[in-house]
């Protein structure tokens, strides 16, 4: 279970998104869609399902929790740490069982 300070809310955005649009659509995307504001020093992860659909030997899906989770306890940190942590997680949870997917993750964190 993923525990959340008070205020803080974790978003996990589940539909595909086109990361060649670049960071002005993906800023346009959490302003019209979330109705928030990407300069306010949240923090925007965007990650293909190779991420949230990595499986272990024991067929365990590593799933959005342990993405949010990662974020949580990473927020403060520049974007690139982040981005290596989720990837780092994943690797480590995958082991020895073959990658199926491509993986990418996006992380971007503006002002604030």
């Amino acid at each position: 279970m993923i525990t959340v300070p008070s205020g803080v809310r974790v978003l996990v955005w589940s539909t595909p998104v086109d990361f060649r649009a670049g960071m002005d659509r993906l800023a346009a995307l959490v302003q019209v869609t979330l109705r928030l504001d990407p300069f306010a020093g949240d923090v925007f992860v965007f990650c293909t399902d190779g991420i949230y659909e990595t499986f272990n030997a024991a067929d365990d899906e590593f799933g959005a929790d342990r993405v949010a989770e990662i974020v949580q306890t990473r927020r403060a940190e520049p974007a690139a740490a982040i981005v290596q942590a989720i990837v780092d997680a994943v690797e480590g949870f995958r082991a020895e069982a073959p990658q199926t997917d491509d993986m990418t993750v996006v992380v971007v964190k503006i002002g604030g």
